[in-house]
């Protein structure tokens, strides 16, 4: 018998079957084509169950009754763990899933059970960098050590872009094209997506990102004259070492940006060169 496919979502359904769906096309639900800045971000809090009472002891999507014990008028109430739902056997088939909200909070990638819907929702929103950790659970890179790396990396990035930016050889060579599958990698250091996720549980992101970042670090010490120019010498140490502040071993200062060894520059070093200014100007004073 003929059947169709929703072209967005690619939920499937016999051409009979058509006036029954009761389901909201989750493309549209996970943003479609919106702009990043309004995309739909996934549930961050576990379960946000609320009880079948709250539900008037209907399916959330189709509206069937249903009850936790099965009766002869009322189906086997399911509950989604990503929603907090209560959903009917026909939307919701036992299907199991890694839900964002309990890795963010407990690092925790034992799958759980879903309705059908959120099946669809998670794996159309599974590539979206749209789960910031620095927003829902920041002390997570305290207790995860891969994560704390990747984030490390993500910042040297950040810094290795300005140079990248402004530099012929690094344009004309298309650098930041080693990431063009994870564009947010150049605008936060923050913001992940459940793919990556999953690809940091299973050990395949960071020797990824390892491998990237060398490249950019070879850039920039190493084959150009013109990034390696604008590197630094600490004058605490007065070291002929040339340094970047993307480096782990160093610092910059956060008022003029001069770049020091981390283990020089201490918090109560004052900065020589903000020090210069000021020490000028008090002898403009005193004449």
């Amino acid at each position: 018998q003929p059947w169709y496919r929703c072209a967005e979502c690619h939920y499937n359904s016999h051409a009979k079957c058509l006036g029954d769906i009761s389901r909201v096309c989750v493309r549209g639900e996970s943003g479609g084509t919106m702009p990043q800045s309004k995309l739909r971000t996934f549930i961050t809090e576990i379960c946000p169950e609320r009880g079948l009472s709250v539900q008037q002891y209907m399916c959330f999507e189709c509206r069937r009754r249903i009850a936790i014990t099965p009766r002869r008028s009322h189906l086997e109430g399911r509950l989604c763990d990503y929603t907090g739902k209560y959903y009917c056997p026909y939307c919701h088939w036992n299907d199991t899933a890694v839900i964002p909200a309990r890795i963010i909070h407990n690092w925790d990638f034992e799958p759980r059970k879903v309705c059908r819907s959120s099946l669809e929702l998670l794996r159309l929103m599974s590539k979206r960098a749209c789960l910031s950790v620095g927003d829902v659970n920041s002390m997570l890179y305290n207790y995860v050590g891969d994560l704390s790396t990747v984030k490390q990396l993500r910042q040297e990035i950040l810094i290795m872009k300005e140079y990248f930016t402004k530099c012929p050889l690094a344009r004309k060579e298309k650098l930041l094209r080693q990431l063009e599958n994870r564009q947010h990698y150049v605008e936060t250091s923050h913001l992940f997506s459940l793919a990556e996720f999953l690809e940091l549980n299973d050990g395949s992101l960071l020797p990824d990102l390892q491998h990237i970042c060398s490249n950019f670090v070879m850039h920039v010490k190493v084959e150009c004259e013109i990034c390696r120019e604008k590197g630094f010498n600490c004058v605490l140490c007065h070291s002929e070492e040339t340094i970047f502040p993307f480096d782990s071993h160093c610092t910059s200062c956060t008022h003029c940006q001069t770049v020091y060894h981390r283990a020089c520059f201490q918090p109560d070093v004052v900065c020589p060169q903000c020090e210069r200014p000021q020490v000028s100007r008090a002898r403009d004073r005193s004449r």
